[in-house]
C-alpha cells in the first residue's frame, strides 16, 4: 500500500486501487482517486456467474469479485475497462464473505481457520499461499450443545490487509502475518502473557500502529499496538460494567474503529448505555490514550460503516433520518430523508473523494451539499467502488458489475 503525500500508511486508498471491502487498510473509505463531478454514462456491464457475496476490491486496472457458487465461492477477475471476464476460479471452501487483494494476489480466509491467496497469472488463477491462522487455545462463545467446527465456520476472522500485510482477529488473538510465510511475526496475546483482552472485531491499520477492541471481565477497550512489534501502546476504555461475567460470545461479536488522527469512532460490538437511559452504538474517543478508566468524548448511534473526511465522519444517523458529516460532536446535514426520501433508501457505506461523497447510486458535495450526479440503477450492492473518474456498482443483488465514466470522457 502506497501512502499518499502527508498521509500516514493506509490511511487512504491510492486512485487505482481499492484492495478491501472497505478501501485502505484504516478502513476509511477515502480514496485518492479523480471523484467523478458531472454527469455519468454506463461504460460497460458485465454479468457475473454467481451473485456477488462481497464488494468488488481492484489493483490497477483488474477488479476481483467472489460470487456464490453452491456450497463455496467462484473467484472472478474482471478488466474494469471494458467489462470482460478475464478468469474464474471455483473456491469449494470458501466461506468468508470478504477479499482483500494485492499486487494481483487475491486473498480470503477458508476452513474457518485458513488464509489463502491466489494470483491472477494470464487468465489463470494460481494458488499463491495457504496459512492457518492462530487463534486462543480457549475461547468464549462455543456454548455446550455447539460443535466447534460449525460455530468457527460461521463466524471466521476477521481480517485486514495492507500490503502484503495480513492483519486478522480469530478466536480472540490479532495476529500479523506477510503473505508468503508460514508463522506471525506477532500474536497478541503472546503465548506467555498472563494478563490480557481478548481481540474483538475488524483490526483497523493507521500509521504505524494497529488498534483493536478487547474484551475483559465486565470491560470494553480499544487498544493501539504497535505495528512491527505487537507491542500495546495505548489503551481507551469504551464499557465499564459491574458484572461477574465475561463479555460473552467474543468470537460471534463484531465490532469496528475508524480513526481521522483527530479522534476515534467505535462501533461498539455490545449496547452503550446513556444517561437518557437509550442504548448508543458508537462512542467517540480522544486522539490520545485516556487508560482503562478514562472516559468516552460522546456517545452516538449511527448506521453502517463511515466515510471519514477532514478528521470527521461521513455517517447516516439512527432511523435513516439524515445523512449527517460528524465531528467534534457536532453534524452538519447533507440529506434529510423528508426532503429527498429517495437519497435514503438504503443504508450503505459512503466514498470520499477529496470533497466528493459517493453514496448508494448518487453524489455529492460536501462542502455545498450540491447533488452532483446519479446513477440509473435502483439499488448498488456494498455501495459504490471508486475508480479515476469511474465508479462501479454490483447491481440486481449482486449479479451484474456496472462500469461508469463521467460523460465528458465517452
Amino acid at each position: 500500500c502506497i501512502a499518499a503525500p502527508g498521509e500516514p500508511d493506509g490511511a487512504i486508498a491510492p486512485a487505482a486501487r481499492w484492495t478491501g471491502p472497505h478501501g485502505p487498510g484504516s478502513r476509511s473509505r477515502r480514496s485518492n482517486a479523480i471523484p467523478i463531478t458531472r454527469s455519468v454514462s454506463e461504460s460497460w456491464s458485465c454479468t457475473l456467474p454467481g451473485r456477488a457475496l462481497a464488494p468488488l476490491v481492484h489493483w490497477d486496472g483488474v477488479g476481483f469479485v467472489l460470487c456464490n457458487y453452491k456450497s463455496g465461492g467462484q473467484l472472478v477477475a474482471v478488466d474494469l475497462a471494458d467489462g470482460r471476464i478475464l478468469a474464474k476460479k471455483i473456491i469449494s471452501a470458501a466461506n468468508r464473505q470478504v477479499i482483500h487483494c494485492w499486487n494481483r494476489h487475491v486473498l480470503l480466509a477458508v476452513n474457518g481457520d485458513q488464509m489463502m491467496s491466489y494470483k491472477l497469472i494470464g487468465k489463470t488463477f494460481v494458488k499463491s499461499w495457504k496459512c492457518t491462522l492462530p487463534g486462543m487455545p480457549k475461547w468464549p462463545g462455543q456454548g455446550r450443545t455447539k460443535s466447534k467446527k460449525k460455530v468457527e465456520r460461521a463466524h471466521p476472522p476477521e481480517i485486514t490487509v495492507v500490503g502484503n500485510e495480513v492483519f486478522t482477529v480469530r478466536k480472540g488473538r490479532l495476529a500479523r502475518l506477510l503473505v508468503g510465510s508460514g508463522k506471525p511475526n506477532w500474536t497478541y496475546p503472546s503465548a506467555k502473557q498472563k494478563q490480557f483482552y481478548l481481540c474483538i472485531g475488524t483490526p483497523t491499520v493507521y500509521g504505524p500502529d494497529v488498534f483493536v477492541l478487547g474484551g475483559a471481565v465486565g470491560r470494553l477497550v480499544m487498544l493501539r499496538l504497535d505495528r512491527e512489534r505487537g507491542t500495546v501502546n495505548g489503551t481507551w476504555n469504551v464499557l465499564s460494567r459491574r458484572s461477574r461475567n465475561r463479555f460473552a460470545s467474543v468470537l460471534t461479536r463484531r465490532g469496528s474503529i475508524h480513526v481521522t488522527g483527530e479522534e476515534i469512532l467505535v462501533a461498539s460490538p455490545y449496547p452503550l448505555p446513556t444517561t437518557s437511559g437509550r442504548n448508543a452504538t458508537h462512542a467517540f474517543l480522544p486522539a490520545e490514550p485516556t487508560g482503562e478508566r478514562g472516559l468516552v468524548s460522546g456517545l452516538f448511534s449511527f448506521l453502517g460503516h463511515p466515510g471519514i473526511y477532514r478528521g470527521g465522519f461521513v455517517v447516516m444517523e439512527r432511523g435513516a433520518k439524515s445523512w449527517l458529516w460528524w465531528k467534534g460532536g457536532g453534524g452538519r446535514v447533507l440529506a434529510e430523508r423528508k426532503y429527498t426520501p429517495e437519497l435514503l433508501s438504503n443504508v450503505v457505506s459512503p466514498t470520499v473523494l477529496g470533497d466528493v461523497v459517493y453514496f448508494e447510486t448518487w453524489s455529492a458535495d460536501i462542502e455545498t451539499g450540491e447533488i452532483l450526479w446519479k446513477l440509473p440503477v435502483e439499488s448498488a450492492v456494498f455501495g459504490a467502488v471508486p475508480g479515476d473518474r469511474a465508479v462501479y456498482v454490483l447491481e440486481r443483488e449482486g449479479a451484474v458489475l456496472r462500469g461508469f465514466t463521467e460523460q465528458d470522457l465517452q
